[in-house]
């Protein structure tokens, strides 16, 4: 489980941090500081492989870069996973992140993906 919450016109609500095994690659949790990839649309990498295919600009994805543009705090929960920030059981809400950047890369298998850095707001 895991995913980002939001609309495109007000911006991201919410994200879950969730050790999604199709994520491992492209997010890293450092406890302050987050880097979460943008949704994928329905499409499987093992199906795209070999491909030079771009980013899918998905409604969840739109309302991240919506978050970044207007400052909007975005609520990070995190879920049980192998990461010292993760609770050893369930769901925990850990605060307010702000998204400060995001950046275009691409898989080793071609396939283009957005991915975000998220900040801690102190409170």
């Amino acid at each position: 489980m895991g995913g980002i919450h939001g609309r495109i016109q007000s911006g991201a609500f919410s994200v879950v941090i969730s050790g999604n095994v199709d994520y491992e690659d492209t997010d890293a949790d450092q406890g302050d500081t987050v880097f979460y990839s943008g949704s994928r649309g329905n499409r499987k990498d093992e199906d795209l492989r070999g491909s030079d295919v771009p980013p899918v600009l998905t409604n969840a994805t739109m309302s991240l870069i919506k978050s970044e543009q207007t400052g909007r705090a975005v609520r990070l929960l995190r879920s049980q996973k192998d990461s010292r920030w993760a609770p050893s059981v369930g769901i925990r809400y850990d605060g307010l992140y702000r998204v400060v950047s995001h950046v275009t890369l691409t898989t080793e298998e071609g396939i283009g993906f957005y991915r975000f850095t998220l900040s801690r707001l102190i409170e």
